[in-house]
């Protein structure tokens, strides 16, 4: 998985790798950039979380993978076991720097992702919550192309007005398009 080299459309080679010390900084501004989505406290709970694996590996319960072009992290996700449950896991967060957006890097980390948990960490479904609000119909709709179906919406989750909606996929599926479900039900 680490040292994989992706190519993704028109872009250069990118290489996957695990989190280190000097990606924080870099991460945390590209996560800032995005303001539209992440709020002042997200980017500080990103920040916690990169501390919390750089300090304790494993036992965090914290996985990173940094996808860098020339030597620069340019994107992430952060992801990991959901506690008592079996295989199950959560996206925590997956940023793409704003310039690299709509080039295929997101798909590309996103089942590089899938596949890590999949082969490595022996998972069974992947979970990624997102915001309900316009801003993030771009994201909703990413999901979905990426086979994510929509199970369940909480409302005001966030704050009054921004609900958080639940998408699943189970990784022992092939990737592809799912209709999305509105039955509520996990």
């Amino acid at each position: 998985m680490y040292g994989k080299r992706l190519l993704i459309g028109k872009l250069a080679d990118w290489r996957l790798r695990p989190l280190t010390g000097a990606d924080c900084a870099p991460l945390l501004r590209l996560t800032a950039d995005l303001a539209a989505f992440f709020s002042p406290e997200e980017v500080a709970v990103a920040g916690e979380l990169m501390t919390e694996r750089l300090l304790r590996g494993a036992a965090s319960g914290y996985e990173f993978l940094v996808a860098e072009h020339d030597r620069t992290p340019v994107a992430y996700t952060c992801y990991g076991a959901i506690p008592a449950t079996e295989g199950r896991f959560d996206l925590y967060w997956i940023v793409v720097s704003p310039r690299l957006r709509g080039q295929g890097l997101g798909r590309g980390l996103l089942r590089a992702t899938e596949e890590d948990i999949r082969t490595r960490l022996g998972g069974l479904r992947l979970y990624a919550q997102t915001s309900s609000r316009a801003a993030y119909a771009d994201t909703h709709a990413f999901y979905h192309a990426m086979g994510y179906r929509l199970v369940a919406t909480l409302e005001d989750y966030y704050r009054t007005g921004d609900g958080q909606r639940i998408y699943v996929r189970d990784l022992d599926q092939a990737p592809g398009r799912s209709a999305e479900s509105s039955s509520g039900r996990v």
